[in-house]
């Protein structure tokens, strides 16, 4: 869906004849600003999260952590990491609250912690997301 919005995007630009460095840079911005995954699609700049079309409701920590697994995505995170980027570094939180948070994640995007298909723990390692 993501590549959808931006590609009718560069359509739109290529047909108005304004194929311009500006119009590349409008395009390269959508493109960091949405990602879909299968049946989730995030837009980072409206902080909003689709199932299937339908809007999820996260807290802020729960979209900062989806944030930083797709940016990074198939790498592993470690929980030092994830408290980074979703509390900060002056913060006292532990890693089982992260495990809280991917749990509650894991609810809303509809990934059975069973058999996860997008947030996988790494054991001993962390968190990776292969959407």
């Amino acid at each position: 869906m993501a590549d959808n919005v931006a590609a009718d995007q560069f359509a739109v630009i290529r047909i108005e004849g304004m194929h311009c460095h500006k119009c590349e840079q409008k395009i390269q911005q959508a493109l960091k600003s949405h990602a879909g995954v299968h049946e989730v699609e995030v837009d980072f700049a409206r902080g909003e999260l689709r199932l299937r079309g339908r809007p999820v409701e996260l807290t802020p920590i729960e979209f900062k952590l989806l944030d930083s697994f797709i940016r990074a995505r198939g790498r592993i995170l470690s929980r030092d990491q994830l408290i980074t980027a979703a509390w900060g570094h002056d913060t006292f939180a532990s890693a089982r609250i992260v495990d809280n948070h991917i749990a509650n994640l894991r609810r809303k995007i509809g990934d059975d912690p069973a058999e996860p298909r997008y947030l996988r723990n790494v054991r001993g390692l962390g968190y990776r997301f292969d959407g």
